[in-house]
């Protein structure tokens, strides 16, 4: 991947130069993290994701998966046992790993979109609950 930039204000992003890379134009999510708060950048190949979300206010949780040998973070909406709903992003598409010993803890999760150029707007916000992280 190219040089990535995140401007961030606290735990908000600002602005992004992740829009004009290859990953964003075949439409993979990115995650990044900061000041306890999981932030997940959609660029517009991948917009259909969020219109197929469950409901704000859904019980989410965040764990460690495996998706074609590699590892993932898999979130899980909970609203049907029989058929939660599933988004997975790859760990080479994150920042940085979520810290092992907030397990348990429920944080935010903010959803962005690109707002043109290098700017975001701000999509969705919910709280995820933090499961067991399998150690890699």
């Amino acid at each position: 991947m190219t040089f990535l930039s995140i401007t961030s204000s606290g735990p908000v992003i600002i602005r992004t130069t992740y829009w004009q890379s290859s990953q964003a134009r075949s439409g993979f999510l990115y995650l990044s993290t900061n000041h306890e708060t999981l932030r997940i950048l959609v660029p517009p190949a991948a917009e259909h994701v969020l219109a197929k979300l469950p409901p704000i206010g859904t019980l989410v949780e965040l764990r460690r998966g495996t998706r074609n040998g590699y590892e993932t973070y898999r979130l899980t909406w909970l609203s049907d046992p029989a058929a939660p709903h599933v988004v997975e992003i790859d760990l080479r598409l994150c920042d940085r790993r979520w810290p092992d010993d907030e397990d348990g803890t429920v944080a935010k999760l903010i959803w962005y979109t690109a707002g043109g150029g290098y700017d975001v707007q701000e999509r969705r916000r919910e709280l995820v609950q933090i499961g067991d992280v399998i150690a890699s």
